[in-house]
């Protein structure tokens, strides 16, 4: 599992790429992503890229939620982007669209940092 923080003027995004798996084993690097950007003023967004995932267990789903809970002032401001068709289809079950912008294509860092925030994810 990978953490970028992408500079942008004056901007920053957090980027975290996922493993094939995202399950319980992922808790502490989306903990270290939470907190990195709670603590970067200039961070206006979270971007968990999905491309690589190809299984996302109950424990995944409750990481990502966690993230959303935990990341302060960027809760509104989290993109799940290159989510595949079955990834896709397990997080329609939920809350998970109200809750994160979700993607099944890649979201640029501009795009990102340039949104507005979720208006249902109070």
């Amino acid at each position: 599992m990978d953490i970028f923080i992408e500079q942008l003027t004056p901007r920053s995004v957090v980027l975290i790429s996922t493993d094939e798996r995202l399950d319980l084993s992922a808790c502490e690097a989306f903990n270290q992503a939470a907190s990195i950007a709670c603590s970067n003023p200039f961070a206006t967004a979270i971007v968990v890229d999905l491309a690589k995932t190809r299984q996302l267990f109950d424990s995944g789903k409750a990481i990502l939620l966690n993230l959303r809970q935990i990341a302060g002032h960027l809760k509104s401001r989290i993109f799940l982007s290159n989510v595949g068709p079955e990834i896709a289809h397990q997080l329609q079950q939920g809350s998970f669209p109200e809750l994160f912008y979700i993607s099944l294509k890649p979201i640029s860092k501009v795009e990102a940092a340039a949104t507005p925030m979720l208006a249902k994810a109070g």
